[in-house]
């Protein structure tokens, strides 16, 4: 469904703690592409594209780096969404802003340069594809989990065309294996199993004009109570401040359940 409205970006964060897990992309392999779908659980038509991101970013071979940002402007036509945040609708406002578009659930982006029906498998897939082939940085992910956060430190290798170019590079958390029943909205009496979605986005640093061949950064990544241990992942990605185009990513692990087998130990 549609709505029109301006705004902003997205937020920021950061903060220590043990015990790793790893995830770096395979040389000479096609990039891993960042599909982010902007979702609500109060639009009827967002169920399917919830389960097309979830099959996508579990399918072997798809190198698909999903995440799923509920958006929170469906909230007062009669349920709130339990994921929704304002930050969410603000990086979905910024992309409308870049691609002069008006802006609907559910929406994909894809490597941020590509907005497509986020149930649209055929276009979605021919967008995967063509983001896989372009230059990308290489990122190694390695993440040591406690109680109450996560300690991400992120290895980059840049390459040659791609050095000099302006690039935050982003960490979310994301959850999987969620279930809700649905008592109100569009979705009323349904229950809604989800899965990639961002519970947290945290900018840890930002290559630039004097950045070379290779760079590193690390990040606390506070995890809040409710939150359930072993169903966490993490994200990183690299996106152009100016034109929201995403230039390398890495999960650790593949599994987000893994990260969360080992924060639970």
């Amino acid at each position: 469904m549609r709505r029109g409205l301006p705004v902003l970006l997205l937020a920021l964060a950061s903060s220590a703690a043990p015990s790793p897990v790893r995830a770096a992309g395979a040389p000479g392999a096609s990039s891993p592409v960042v599909v982010e779908l902007f979702t609500s659980q109060g639009c009827s038509t967002c169920p399917p594209a919830d389960r097309l991101l979830a099959r996508l970013g579990r399918e072997a071979g798809a190198n698909v780096v999903a995440l799923s940002f509920h958006v929170d402007f469906w909230n007062h036509l009669g349920w709130s969404d339990p994921f929704s945040r304002a930050d969410w609708s603000r990086r979905q406002e910024a992309y409308g802003r870049q691609f002069a578009s008006a802006l609907f659930t559910p929406e994909a982006v894809v490597g941020g340069t590509a907005a497509i029906l986020g149930s649209d498998e055929q276009a979605l897939r021919a967008a995967i594809a063509a983001a896989a082939g372009r230059p990308a940085v290489r990122v190694a992910l390695e993440v040591e989990p406690s109680a109450d956060s996560l300690r991400a430190r992120v290895e980059l290798q840049v390459p040659a065309e791609l050095q000099g170019r302006k690039f935050d590079l982003l960490l979310a958390v994301v959850e999987s294996g969620l279930s809700t029943a649905v008592g109100r909205g569009e979705n009323a009496g349904r229950s809604l199993s989800e899965d990639f979605v961002v519970r947290s986005l945290s900018r840890a640093g930002r290559l630039g004009a004097r950045t070379g061949a290779t760079a590193r950064f690390s990040a606390t990544l506070p995890l809040a109570a409710e939150w359930s241990r072993d169903k966490l992942g993490v994200v990183a990605f690299l996106q152009d401040p100016s034109s929201l185009g995403i230039c390398g990513a890495a999960t650790s692990p593949a599994s987000p359940s893994d990260v969360g087998r080992a924060i639970g130990r």
